[in-house]
């Protein structure tokens, strides 16, 4: 029978590298915890500017190409 074992490790902390869970075994699965601070402060303009850049490129690209 497996086990399981689940622990919270701080990788920010220098005390990961005498730890047991420093070495992955085979089957492991490590799971990262998103950033908070950057999901908070990730907005609709900052997602919405790059599909309006590439929607406009490839606007002129067609307009570029027809008027050849």
């Amino acid at each position: 029978m497996v086990s399981k074992k689940i622990k919270r490790i701080n990788l920010n902390s220098s005390e990961i590298f005498s730890s047991d869970y420093y070495y992955l075994k085979s089957n492991d699965i490590v799971y990262v915890e998103a950033n908070k601070a950057k999901v908070s402060s990730s907005t609709r303009s900052s997602t919405l500017i790059p599909i309006l850049l590439s929607a406009l490129s490839f606007g002129a690209i067609i307009i570029d190409r027809i008027a050849r």
